[in-house]
């Protein structure tokens, strides 16, 4: 038994060491797998999606002076149908003025489903100033408030619309685009007076990018 006692606790050291060894690789190996195997939150995507819409820049046609300024295109070439050349597309609706500016009640519909979110983002053509976006799926940087029928309202610098999310008829204000099987509300909202109103408009999804003009 003397003779046994060096072997039996070098082994017993061994093992340890071993079983220590083993676990610490055991860990990192799961960890590992379970980083491949998790999915990523949908948070993270959607926001990483958005950042990479955000960074194209915006497209919009320019014009010498208010007179030039030429809307379209338009929805199966009717000016009264909407704006776009697809498969998203724009129709204006009622007015709302408040001390601060005008704000407009329109919609944003396709005939076809549409992959991703949509990123919104308008501009006055004449002047540059950034539209803004209050209510439903007004999003981004907050860059005012206003009052809104009543409402004190934030004002955002874009608008982002859950296409996996359809609003048949919001309500009387937007009385609009009901003939159209995707349909969804925004209120824009702009400080020019109404001779100066001129927008280009950019629309964006993972898909596509496109541009119209409203003037």
């Amino acid at each position: 038994m003397f003779r046994m006692r060096a072997p039996l606790s070098m082994v017993a050291v061994l093992l340890v060491i071993a079983l220590v060894a083993a676990v610490f690789i055991g860990g990192r190996l799961y960890q590992e797998w379970n980083s491949l195997h998790q999915p990523t939150p949908a948070g993270h995507a959607l926001s990483a999606v958005v950042a990479q819409l955000e960074a194209r820049p915006l497209r919009v046609p320019t014009f010498a002076s208010q007179t030039d300024c030429k809307s379209g295109p338009f929805y199966r070439d009717d000016a009264t149908a909407g704006l776009g050349s697809g498969p998203a597309y724009g129709q204006g609706g009622p007015s709302y003025p408040t001390s601060w500016g005008v704000y407009y009640y329109i919609s944003v519909f396709a005939d076809a489903p549409i992959q991703g979110p949509l990123l919104v983002r308008s501009i006055h053509l004449f002047g540059h100033e950034g539209v803004v976006f209050v209510g439903p799926n007004a999003a981004g940087p907050v860059v005012g408030r206003d009052v809104l029928d009543g409402r004190t309202v934030q004002q955002h610098s874009e608008a982002l619309i859950d296409t996996s999310v359809t609003a048949p008829n919001p309500g009387p204000l937007w009385q609009i685009g009901t003939d159209h099987p995707f349909n969804w509300p925004l209120i824009s909202g702009e400080t020019r007076p109404a001779q100066l109103w001129s927008t280009g408009w950019q629309l964006d999804a993972p898909g596509f990018s496109e541009n119209f003009v409203a003037c």
